[in-house]
């Protein structure tokens, strides 16, 4: 057993020290490579991947394998790809943003100079996460401290039968056309989707905790194919599926078999691969096989990562350098605490951060439409402080999360909201920070709630002599 852990460590201690050299080299080699305007996106650049790499390692020392199973990891690699490709995409494409990258970083012709200063907004960010995260999550394995989990046959009877008839609902819902809908229809169709994604995750544990069994392990693999056929039928978007695919790859690492680092680069680079792809087919389905046949649209075309860096940057130039931006109302600046209370209670009018964007560029009510996110948030507030304190915050939140689920892993509720979480923190960078607070008030609780009160209608009381 000793032996096992020398050769573990030593294998890590070579792979660190050959990761360090490459790093090394390559940032040397950027100096010889790009001019002085070039370096000032490089060096950023280089920043995000070294304390990324940093948390990596880190985290591969505690768990002696790949952090899969982590839910401030998985949060922390979403921000990182969300904050380096489009840098990357810009580098590719020669330092300039191409015909098919995004309209408004093509309108202002970016230059890497500049473009290079406003990507400190994103290492600002991204380092205060994993400081934060570093300082709060415990130098424990979660190998260490497993133990068996707790499956509730009346709740897994209970939870199974409201999936199945979730499912039935889609179904009767999707025989009419959206424009005959009713509205109490469209607003249950909401409801109904808001805590599908729970028991979704409740079903995938289920099957991943009863692996060897077939009948179980099919029915889930049949599950997964009608969410995916979804997008072909354009009731699904690409974002849903991939999450599935997340979840089910977190769940899959935990519970069945370790992956491997060979066996996670294939998958998220299939993965990645599928996602631009359903963009595509989503998009343009009649040019689609034009675009996955041009290697360009994959590295420079216009995607949600460009378009989220889209959206920060132009909130930045029409802030600090076009004087454009005007006043912004109080209700952005205070949106993630009016965001989570109902909009009945308030006696104004909530205004969704996306739309008063949309009305900023004279495109609001022409079906068009562009993602926010934190980066944004902070623009039009606090600049990178704001940032930075939005960073350490989350990434400690996050770390005390991964605390809790170490003394709670036996729980089979504890673990659907411990995947919960860190499924839905993908929308944090993307849409707002309090996203996830809102998910968790509006989605999961709604769901268990629902179980727990199934369960004591239907359970009968004990007589007692």
């Amino acid at each position: 057993m000793n032996s096992v852990v020398i050769n573990q460590s030593k294998g890590l201690y070579k792979a660190e020290l050959f990761s360090l050299l490459v790093f090394c080299f390559f940032f040397v080699l950027s100096f010889f490579v790009f001019d002085q305007i070039q370096q000032t996106l490089i060096i950023p650049m280089m920043i995000m991947i070294m304390a990324f790499g940093i948390l990596v390692f880190w985290l591969v020392r505690i768990e002696k394998s790949l952090p899969i199973f982590d839910a401030g990891f998985f949060m922390i690699a979403i921000t990182f790809l969300y904050s380096f490709y489009p840098y990357l995409s810009f580098v590719m494409t020669g330092f300039e943003v191409g015909l098919g990258g995004d309209n408004r970083l093509n309108s202002y012709r970016v230059k890497p100079d500049e473009l290079g200063l406003f990507a400190w907004h994103h290492v600002t960010y991204l380092i205060s996460l994993i400081t934060g995260y570093i300082i709060f999550r415990p130098k424990t394995s979660i190998s260490q401290s497993t133990k068996p989990l707790i499956v509730h046959k009346d709740q897994a009877i209970i939870s199974v039968t409201v999936l199945l008839a979730i499912l039935a609902f889609e179904l009767a819902v999707g025989i009419f056309r959206e424009a005959v809908r009713p509205h109490f229809v469209m607003q249950m169709i909401n409801m109904v989707g808001a805590i599908k994604f729970v028991f979704t995750i409740w079903l995938m544990i289920f099957a991943m905790v009863h692996w060897q069994d077939r009948v179980v392990r099919y029915t889930l693999f049949v599950y997964l194919a009608y969410e995916i056929l979804q997008i072909f039928l354009g009731n699904a978007g690409r974002t849903w599926v991939f999450l599935h695919f997340c979840a089910f790859t977190m769940l899959y690492h935990r519970f069945v078999s370790p992956i491997r680092m060979r066996q996670m680069v294939l998958v998220f680079t299939g993965m990645f691969i599928l996602f631009m792809f359903f963009g595509f087919y989503r998009h343009s389905p009649v040019d689609l096989f034009q675009n996955i046949t041009n290697v360009y649209f994959y590295i420079g075309g216009s995607n949600e990562f460009t378009s989220n860096l889209g959206t920060a940057y132009d909130l930045y130039m029409r802030k600090n350098a076009l004087n454009t931006l005007g006043e912004i109302p109080w209700q952005v600046r205070f949106d993630d605490i009016i965001y989570l209370i109902p909009s009945q209670l308030l006696p104004f009018e909530k205004t969704d951060l996306s739309n008063w964007y949309l009305r900023i560029i004279g495109l609001h009510g022409r079906s068009a439409g562009f993602t926010f996110g934190v980066i944004s948030q902070g623009v039009v507030g606090g600049g990178m402080f704001e940032l930075a304190i939005r960073g350490v915050i989350t990434g400690s939140v996050f770390g005390l999360l991964h605390k809790w689920y170490l003394r709670n892993n036996d729980s089979f509720w504890g673990t659907v909201f411990y995947v919960f979480v860190a499924i839905k923190a993908y929308y944090m960078f993307r849409a707002s920070t309090v996203y996830l607070p809102y998910a968790i008030l509006y989605n999961f609780i709604p769901a268990y709630l629902l179980v727990m009160f199934i369960k004591k209608t239907t359970t009968k009381p004990k007589v007692t002599s």
